[in-house]
């Protein structure tokens, strides 16, 4: 029900917005054309020509303008409906100046009844900063301009005629800037008239740029408060059971809250696309309504709303708002208190283990910050060397935000040699109320042994073994046991999603940590992308990437898959 109400709204405003549209032709073809009429004639007896001629400019000023904003008024834009409401008024009266067009008024008056009928379909808001930009500068702007053109008449007053004035000059600037021609001064060279021609070109693009300022819709959240991030810290803490979790306190996110702030949707908003890093977190009975109104708060703000990494068990919650959804991979989870290393698919693992007893390797667990300094520095030169080989740079949205030097709420764990010297290092993020732990960073030397990040992964879980938690996470496997029901057809969602982590694999090798995570034989739950619909889709896949990779350059990256 919910969905079909959005629906009818979206479609009657785009309606409105075609109906708004031919409006706009019909006050320029009238103006245009203008033909002499016995209600002309008679009101040119009764007015003074200025006025007539005057009114058809604006009627014909009108219909660009009505043109214009039509594109706005169908993304349902508040300021775009209020703009349209003041120019159908002025049409109608400029129709019955011109020409004593009532049929014209009429039809001008009946649509704005309509648009007051329907303003509350009407609600996506411009940004406010625009706005204030426009009306902050205005008074400049007009300066500068009419200091040009009155100065530009000026220093051409020998090129034109009549004899220059100020008040000529003024008249002659409003002609130019209402696209009514030259009618007071006439240009005798091809200098002066080109000046004439940039006058009205810069009123034009003044016009348009005041327009796609005022009709700009919000593309920046609202500024997270302090207050803002200690409830949504609280309400993770309590019910983040995700792998991702503890990502959502990352300073990249913003909040959105359900109506008695239970539950949050954490989301990162990159161009119009707002979305989010999995699930909203709160009391599962709240979570449906809070995926609603999450999704009627973008459509406010013209945005477009998706989830990623949403848990399957949560997918008839979006399909029930309206939504589809992709399997994009499966997250490897571990059962802690389940794991050992028997059984002939696990031998590699007990490889790595004997080989680190044999060579006398050591590991270290700190459960909160590193106090050692040195060791500390001997991993940041790691992470350092490693990323130095990513032309994208940290990753993040849903990974890479566990310090490298740890925090009272992650683990880290480091590997040494026999003689003290790092090898490499892990970063494990708290999965909150499921008393576990979510891999992030996995960082070694470029000449590390082999068999070193088992070493460092088994140890890991070993020492949870010993605390008592439950699970851990091996994170996301992109494109694992994803099938596509037609692996011929190119333009298939699953196509475009393995197009992506193809390329992104040259830098980040998603396959090799599929292949690695095996080894351990975790559980392997499926994860999903969720978005509206298919027309968005593209949208949808970019802000994920420049979401999850801040620095990705198609550039940079085509040139690591030639290396």
């Amino acid at each position: 029900m919910v969905g079909t109400v959005k629906f009818d709204r979206n479609l009657r405003a785009k309606i409105l917005a075609g109906i708004v549209a031919l409006i706009g032709l019909l006050n320029i073809s009238s103006s245009a054309f203008f033909p002499i009429t016995n209600r002309l004639s008679w009101l040119q007896q009764v007015l003074p020509p200025e006025v007539t001629f005057g009114s058809r400019s604006l009627t014909l000023v009108t219909g660009f303008l009505l043109i214009g904003i039509a594109w706005s008024l169908a993304q349902r834009r508040l300021m775009a409906w209020l703009l349209t409401s003041w120019l159908l008024i002025i049409s109608a009266f400029s129709h019955i100046l011109k020409g004593l067009d009532v049929e014209e008024a009429l039809i001008a008056l009946v649509l704005l009844g309509i648009l007051l009928i329907y303003k509350s379909d009407f609600t996506v808001r411009s940004d406010p900063g625009a706005i204030q930009d426009v009306f902050f500068s205005a008074p400049y702007a007009l300066l500068f301009f009419f200091a040009y053109s009155i100065l530009g008449f000026y220093f051409l007053k020998h090129q034109l005629l009549p004899v220059f004035s100020i008040d000529c000059a003024i008249r002659e600037t409003v002609n130019l800037a209402t696209f009514q021609g030259d009618k007071i001064f006439k240009p005798l060279t091809g200098h002066a008239r080109w000046f004439f021609e940039s006058v009205t070109f810069l009123s034009g693009v003044a016009a348009a740029y005041i327009v796609y300022s005022l009709m700009r819709p919000i593309l920046r959240p609202a500024k997270v408060t302090h207050r803002d991030r200690k409830a949504a810290r609280e309400i993770i803490h309590e019910y983040g059971y995700s792998g991702i979790a503890y990502f959502a306190l990352g300073s990249d996110k913003s909040y959105f809250f359900n109506y008695d702030s239970t539950c949050i949707i954490p989301y990162v908003l990159v161009r119009n696309v707002a979305i989010s890093a999995g699930d909203p977190v709160g009391p599962p009975d709240k979570i449906i309504s809070t995926i609603e109104d999450f999704k009627e708060f973008c459509e406010e703000n013209n945005w477009i709303s998706a989830f990623y990494q949403v848990q399957e068990e949560n997918i008839d919650y979006y399909k029930s708002v309206g939504f589809g959804n992709l399997k994009i991979g499966e997250e490897a989870i571990m059962e802690v208190q389940e794991f050992d290393l028997k059984g002939k698919a696990k031998q590699e693992l007990r490889s790595g283990m004997n080989r680190a007893k044999k060579e006398g390797w050591q590991f270290f667990f700190y459960r909160g910050p590193v106090e050692d300094e040195k060791m500390i520095e001997k991993i940041e030169a790691i992470s350092e060397s490693w990323l130095a080989n990513k032309s994208a740079g940290e990753m993040g949205f849903t990974m890479g935000g566990v310090p490298i030097g740890g925090s009272d709420e992650t683990l880290v764990c480091i590997a040494t040699d026999s003689q003290g010297d790092v090898l490499g290092f892990l970063t494990w993020a708290p999965m909150f109320s499921a008393k576990g732990w979510s891999l992030d960073s996995m960082r070694r030397t470029d000449n590390a042994p082999n068999g070193l990040m088992e070493f460092l992964i088994v140890s890991s879980i070993n020492k949870m073994k010993e605390r008592g938690d439950n699970v851990a996470s091996l994170g996301l496997a992109p494109l694992a046991n994803v099938q596509t029901e037609n692996p011929e057809t190119l333009l298939s969602l699953e196509k475009g999603i393995e197009v992506i982590y193809e390329n992104i694999n040259t830098v980040y090798h998603f396959k090799s940590l599929h292949r690695f995570k095996k080894k351990f034989a975790p559980r392997w739950e499926s994860r999903h992308l969720i978005f509206p619909g298919l027309p968005v889709f593209p949208s949808v896949i970019h802000a994920l990437v420049k979401a999850q990779v801040p620095n990705f350059s198609l550039i940079e990256m085509a040139k690591k898959m030639k290396s």
